[in-house]
């Protein structure tokens, strides 16, 4: 099968995928830890944000209707927490006027969400959960991800040779005898998705045009970007979308933003560190590539979303008064450890050259009624 067809069962499998089994994935004693759990004043940051964005939602919902904030895949309900407790304290009027809409396929993680969220709910705050997309309200949607684009599926398309090849994986038999088999990868035919994302992307499928834009021979496609985002805000009413994920805007012909090369990038985690073997570990380790912003905004222009905002999460926190509020952990160091280690995750999302410059965030939009 395609890696991209293994990629996704391996995470989502409904029994045995990586994030469909349990919640023991999340955090130090797993596998990594997300920023909204190691980092608050993140969420204070992205809460000033979507209050701005849910503002301006307003006006496109008719009177008397909450605006529908939906948050795809959030891991243990950190950063919902963070910005409903902002929320809380700052712009408690949006209680009455916003439905945060949880979309989680694992049913483990919906329940430690549920528990991560009990003062918000018990605060009157309304909280769904939703296992697919499909029965999310209509009319105008704020969508907001935390390192969700990653663990989409990415094909890994080799142009090194005169054709583009596509990596692919197949069980086979061990030394062990019938008992045992292992996966590996081999290059295969191109699947008519990497193919029709190639064109989207580059306007050709010829190897030796795709070989001037790509560090190492790999170009990492990921066509189920467009599904995704099409599940979650349709081909009409005003939407914005907001991604936070590790990764940049490579460059292609009449690109104006890049900061990055095309290069494979698929790797893996277990227990906090990373792994070389994409197919060791099946549904035990976190399969993750970086995002191509570039592909996300064109596909977001497929549906009518124009990207307003790309730049990086340690931007997205100067802004917010990051500086400050390290200044005012480090003095407070005295009173309580913690805070010394808030303000280290906190300073390194602010550096440019460390996580908060691979770190990105996005915001595309789509004003009025727009229709495919």
């Amino acid at each position: 099968m395609p890696f991209s067809r293994f990629m996704e069962w391996a995470s989502l499998h409904p029994e045995a995928g990586y994030y469909t089994r349990g919640s023991g994935q999340f955090g130090r004693a797993g596998d990594f830890v997300t920023i909204p759990s190691r980092v608050p004043f993140f969420n204070q940051a992205v809460a000033a944000l979507l209050a701005d964005l849910v503002d301006a939602l307003s006006a496109e919902t008719a009177p008397g209707d909450a605006v529908t904030v939906v948050e795809v895949g959030g891991g243990t309900g950190d950063m919902a927490a963070g910005v409903l407790s902002a929320w809380e304290r700052s712009r408690s009027d949006l209680r009455d006027r916003i439905v945060w809409e949880m979309v989680e396929p694992s049913k483990a993680l919906a329940d430690v969400q549920r528990a991560t969220l009990e003062r918000a709910l018990g605060g009157g705050w309304l909280i769904h959960w939703h296992p697919g997309p499909e029965d999310l309200p209509q009319g105008p949607k704020l969508v907001v991800s935390n390192e969700v684009v990653d663990s989409l599926p990415v094909h890994l398309v080799d142009v090194c040779g005169e054709t583009p090849r596509e990596t692919w994986v197949r069980l086979q038999s061990t030394a062990g005898g019938k008992s045992e088999c292992g996966i590996s990868e081999y290059l295969g035919e191109l699947t008519s998705e990497a193919r029709r994302e190639l064109i989207r992307l580059f306007g050709s499928e010829d190897a030796a045009q795709l070989r001037a834009y790509t560090a190492d021979g790999t170009i990492e496609a990921r066509p189920a970007v467009l599904p995704f985002l099409r599940a979650l805000v349709g081909e009409k009413h005003s939407a914005c979308v907001v991604t936070v994920d590790y990764g940049g805007w490579p460059a292609r012909a009449g690109t104006q933003r890049a900061d990055a090369t095309y290069r494979r990038t698929a790797r893996a985690y277990l227990r906090q560190q990373r792994q070389d073997d994409l197919t060791a570990y099946v549904g035990r380790q976190d399969l993750t590539a970086d995002v191509d912003f570039g592909a996300l905004a064109t596909h977001g222009e497929d549906l009518g979303l124009e990207c307003l905002v790309y730049t990086t999460v340690a931007a997205l926190l100067a802004a917010a008064g990051g500086a400050e509020e390290v200044a005012r952990l480090r003095a407070a160091v005295a009173d309580d450890l913690t805070n010394d280690v808030n303000a280290s995750h906190l300073d390194r999302l602010l550096d440019t050259d460390d996580a908060g410059g691979l770190f990105k965030l996005m915001v595309q939009v789509r004003e009025g009624s727009y229709r495919a």
